[in-house]
């Protein structure tokens, strides 16, 4: 079963707050509030689809356990992207690779899934292998419930504009390339993720 829940976007139809429910991305992009306070707004009315969403994936979980499947289901939680909300001046998603937008959920559970948190670096093609080991399909690529290797580098190409942005990051560091390398150099930035999780003090990368 495949369930795609799409509400946590503008407009923000579950807020509280009205003005909210009509909100749209290009309108702020062109018109960007200069108001602590309505930044702040935005931000809780997204925070309030994240929790209708939660709501509601909550029913179907207790749906899922209350029929008996629970045990022996295979489930994915996971989403394409995540939101900026002006950690590097921009708004939404599709316009950087920053880690608000790249770094996304994903929490699998079933049978011969050991609890906790994992230490490696999984990306989203990750999933399919790791579903078709768990059904005992043949499977190519990483499976998630074994150890990933510390080496590892996960990608993320294109964006809204131009679809030239690119990313790589391992434990440590994150690159982000802009541009298209036909035309002209593209700018580089390189940033140390365990000293600046914030993403705020690129450093020269030489390639």
């Amino acid at each position: 079963m495949w369930v795609h829940l799409i509400d946590p976007h503008m407009p923000y139809k579950h807020s509280v707050k009205k003005d909210l429910r009509s909100v749209n991305e290009a309108d702020i992009r062109k018109n960007p509030p200069t108001i602590g306070t309505t930044r702040k707004e935005i931000l809780e009315g997204y925070q309030e689809e994240v929790s209708y969403v939660d709501l509601h994936v909550n029913r179907l979980l207790d749906v899922i356990e209350s029929k008996g499947l629970f045990n022996d289901a295979v489930i994915v939680f996971t989403s394409d992207h995540g939101e900026e909300f002006w950690e590097h001046r921009g708004i939404g998603h599709g316009y950087s690779h920053h880690k608000e937008v790249i770094e996304i959920p994903l929490v699998i559970v079933g049978p011969d899934m050991k609890n906790g948190r994992r230490s490696g670096v999984a990306s989203i093609v990750d999933v399919v292998p790791t579903i078709r080991a768990m059904l005992g399909m043949e499977s190519k690529g990483i499976d998630l419930r074994n150890t990933v290797d510390h080496s590892r580098i996960a990608h993320a190409y294109g964006n809204i504009r131009l679809k030239q942005e690119q990313s790589a990051r391992n434990r440590e560091i994150r690159v982000i390339i802009n541009g298209d390398q036909d035309i002209a150099p593209p700018l580089i930035s390189a940033y140390n993720i365990k000293t600046d999780p914030e993403e705020t003090k690129p450093f020269d990368l030489t390639l």
